[in-house]
C-alpha cells in the first residue's frame, strides 16, 4: 500500500485568498490609481501562491511533472506569461499596466457608456465598477509583452477583470491538483 502524502498548502492557499480578495476589492473601486493597486496586490499574491506551491510540494512524488507543466505554460500560454512578466515589470519599472477602457464608473447601480463626444448614458442596471479596464503592453528586460488575447487555446478580452477571474481560477485548478497528489 502507497504511504499518503500530506503536502501542506496552507500558506499557497492563503496566497490565492488575498489574490481574490485584492480582485474583489478592484471591483468597487472608483479611481484607476487606486486600481492599479489591487491589481499589482493580485499579481503578488499569485506569483507568491505559485512560489509556496512550489516549495511546500518539491519533495511530493509527481509534483515533478505538475511543476514542469505549470512552468511550461508560465512560458507558452500568452495569459500566464503576460501575468508572470506583469508582476516582473510592476516591481522593477514604473510603467503604467492598465487604463480605463471605453466604459465609464457606473456607482450606484447604473452602467454608464461614453461615446466619441464624451457623452454618457445609462445603458443598464448592474453592480457599479469600471465597465472595462484595459490592460497595457509592457517591456521586461528588454522583451515587450503585448496583453494576451488567449489562454490554453481559448480567446479572452482585454479586460482586467476577466483576465484576473481566469488567471485565478487557473492557479485554484493547480492548488486542487497538487492537492491530490
Amino acid at each position: 500500500m502507497e504511504k499518503e502524502q500530506n503536502i501542506d498548502l496552507t500558506a499557497a492557499r492563503i496566497e490565492l485568498d488575498q489574490a481574490k480578495k485584492e480582485f474583489d476589492l478592484m471591483r468597487n473601486i472608483f479611481e484607476l490609481d487606486i486600481l492599479e493597486v489591487h491589481w499589482a496586490n493580485l499579481l503578488d499574491h499569485i506569483e507568491k501562491s505559485w512560489n509556496k506551491t512550489v516549495q511546500a510540494a518539491k519533495e511530493a512524488k509527481g509534483f515533478q511533472k505538475v511543476k514542469s507543466e505549470v512552468e511550461n505554460l508560465r512560458k507558452t500560454d500568452p495569459l500566464l506569461k503576460y501575468m508572470t512578466n506583469a508582476r516582473h515589470a510592476n516591481q522593477h519599472t514604473i510603467q503604467p499596466l492598465a487604463k480605463k477602457g471605453k466604459g465609464d464608473f457606473a456607482g450606484m447601480g447604473k452602467l454608464l457608456m461614453t461615446d466619441a463626444n464624451g457623452n454618457s448614458k445609462v445603458v443598464g442596471e448592474e453592480p457599479g465598477y469600471w465597465t472595462i479596464v484595459e490592460l497595457l503592453p509592457f517591456t521586461n528586460r528588454n522583451v515587450t509583452f503585448t496583453v494576451p488575447g488567449y489562454h490554453r487555446g481559448n480567446r479572452i478580452a482585454n479586460d482586467a477583470f476577466e483576465i484576473g477571474r481566469i488567471t485565478i481560477q487557473y492557479y485554484q485548478q493547480v492548488l486542487d491538483r497538487v492537492s491530490s497528489l
